[in-house]
């Protein structure tokens, strides 16, 4: 089984053992229960417990042909718009959220990530808090080594989408003409300056909301969210000095 799908589907809410059924009737379109049992040497009955709960979860449905029952897995374009849509509702609902825990002053929070997804974590909560605009300082060639280009292709869409603006410093330029989607401007809804050639960052700051995403480079291999209005001030206030030093 593809470690890189098990891992994912854990965090969406499913076992190992969960994960790797889902993936084995995904990969058979459509299968009866002792068809995957025999696939991952796994009794019968347990192998109904499970695709039960998949089913309830959503993730399998179940069509009866005659006496016998087939199993199918929810498809990967339909498993993108359940979840897209579920975002989508939570984005809706924050404003309901955010009601119930204003009677409180927000306390300064850090969360810390190091696995192989350590940079979607920030590019992910950027989207989650639509900002208007974010800010970002930058080596671009340190951070897309922290991401898939198909990832990173698709998150710059889905911000345009959301009309989310990007307002970045970067301290070298990309010059390959495939990277347009990287560095055209009006189009992608961003600003971009560049810092003189002798300035050099390994790491990337990202400044949105009242949160500083710092995601450091691919040797180390880890990100940090910080979610403090003072500390957000204060980095936004170090970008504002570098602009100003900044060209075109």
């Amino acid at each position: 089984m593809n470690r890189e799908l098990i891992n994912w589907l854990t965090r969406a809410g499913l076992d190992e053992q969960r994960s790797s059924i889902y993936l084995a009737v995904l990969a058979r379109y459509e299968c009866k229960a002792a068809e995957i049992a025999a696939d991952l040497g796994m009794s019968r009955t347990a192998m109904y417990d499970n695709l039960s709960f998949l089913e309830q979860r959503g993730f399998i449905s179940k069509v009866r042909k005659g006496r016998v029952s087939f199993f199918k897995a929810l498809q990967p374009h339909e498993l993108e718009a359940r979840f897209r849509s579920q975002l989508n509702q939570l984005n809706d609902l924050l404003p309901l959220f955010s009601s119930l825990a204003s009677s409180k002053v927000a306390q300064p929070s850090i969360q810390r990530f190091k696995d192989e997804y350590a940079a979607r974590h920030v590019f992910e909560d950027i989207l989650a808090k639509r900002p208007e605009e974010y800010l970002y300082i930058s080596n671009p060639v340190e951070t897309y080594k922290m991401l898939t280009r198909r990832y990173i292709t698709r998150w710059i869409q889905r911000r345009v989408e959301l009309n989310i603006r990007a307002k970045g410093i970067r301290t070298v330029r990309l010059t390959d003409p495939a990277d347009k989607i990287f560095t055209e401007e009006k189009k992608y809804l961003r600003s971009l300056r560049y810092l003189p050639e002798h300035f050099s960052f390994s790491a990337t700051i990202y400044l949105y909301d009242n949160s500083v995403g710092l995601i450091s480079s691919y040797r180390e291999n880890e990100a940090l969210i910080i979610n403090s209005r003072d500390i957000s001030s204060t980095f936004r206030n170090f970008f504002e000095i570098l602009w100003g030093v900044s060209h075109r």
